[in-house]
Protein backbone atom coordinates (compact mmCIF):
# COMPACT_ATOMS: atom_id res chain seq x y z
CA UNK A 1 0.00 0.00 0.00
CA UNK A 2 1.28 3.80 -0.60
CA UNK A 3 1.82 5.44 2.56
CA UNK A 4 2.00 9.95 2.49
CA UNK A 5 3.73 11.67 4.92
CA UNK A 6 3.45 15.27 5.42
CA UNK A 7 6.26 16.68 8.15
CA UNK A 8 6.63 20.36 9.82
CA UNK A 9 9.78 21.56 9.69
CA UNK A 10 11.44 18.89 7.89
CA UNK A 11 14.05 18.26 4.89
CA UNK A 12 13.28 15.37 3.01
CA UNK A 13 15.60 15.00 0.35
CA UNK A 14 14.99 12.57 -2.54
CA UNK A 15 17.79 9.77 -2.37
CA UNK A 16 18.86 11.03 1.06
CA UNK A 17 15.15 10.00 3.32
CA UNK A 18 14.69 6.97 4.80
CA UNK A 19 10.94 5.67 6.15
CA UNK A 20 11.39 2.86 8.71
CA UNK A 21 7.76 1.24 9.90
CA UNK A 22 9.39 -1.99 12.44
CA UNK A 23 9.34 -5.60 11.96
CA UNK A 24 7.58 -7.16 9.39
CA UNK A 25 6.71 -3.72 7.41
CA UNK A 26 8.91 -3.63 4.19
CA UNK A 27 9.31 0.10 2.84
CA UNK A 28 9.82 0.51 -0.85
CA UNK A 29 9.94 3.49 -3.44
CA UNK A 30 10.30 6.44 -0.84
CA UNK A 31 9.36 9.51 -3.04
CA UNK A 32 10.17 13.28 -1.80
CA UNK A 33 7.96 15.77 -3.04
CA UNK A 34 9.45 17.98 -1.60
CA UNK A 35 11.33 19.10 1.83
CA UNK A 36 7.68 18.31 3.67
CA UNK A 37 6.19 15.84 1.57
CA UNK A 38 6.85 12.04 0.50
CA UNK A 39 5.35 8.61 -0.01
CA UNK A 40 6.51 5.19 0.79
CA UNK A 41 5.23 1.81 -0.41
CA UNK A 42 4.57 -0.61 2.59
CA UNK A 43 4.62 -4.32 1.99
CA UNK A 44 3.76 -6.33 5.51
CA UNK A 45 4.63 -9.67 5.75
CA UNK A 46 1.84 -11.86 6.65
CA UNK A 47 3.90 -13.25 9.99
CA UNK A 48 4.39 -9.34 11.07
CA UNK A 49 3.05 -9.11 14.58
CA UNK A 50 -0.78 -7.47 15.25
CA UNK A 51 -1.25 -3.83 16.42
CA UNK A 52 0.81 -0.41 16.21
CA UNK A 53 3.43 0.25 14.70
CA UNK A 54 5.74 3.54 14.75
CA UNK A 55 7.15 4.74 12.22
CA UNK A 56 10.71 6.96 11.22
CA UNK A 57 11.15 9.04 8.60
CA UNK A 58 15.47 10.03 8.92
CA UNK A 59 17.32 12.62 6.93
CA UNK A 60 20.90 12.30 8.13
CA UNK A 61 20.59 13.56 11.36
CA UNK A 62 17.01 14.56 11.42
CA UNK A 63 14.69 12.09 12.45
CA UNK A 64 10.75 12.19 13.14
CA UNK A 65 8.85 9.51 14.79
CA UNK A 66 4.95 9.20 14.59
CA UNK A 67 4.14 6.46 17.82
CA UNK A 68 1.52 4.05 16.57
CA UNK A 69 1.37 5.92 13.21
CA UNK A 70 0.36 2.33 11.82
CA UNK A 71 -1.58 -0.58 12.65
CA UNK A 72 -1.26 -3.99 11.40
CA UNK A 73 -5.05 -5.71 12.10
Amino acid sequence: MQVGFAGQNTNFAQGATQVSAGPGIAVTNVSVQNATLLTAQFTVDAAAALGPQSITVTTGTDEATLPNGFRIQ
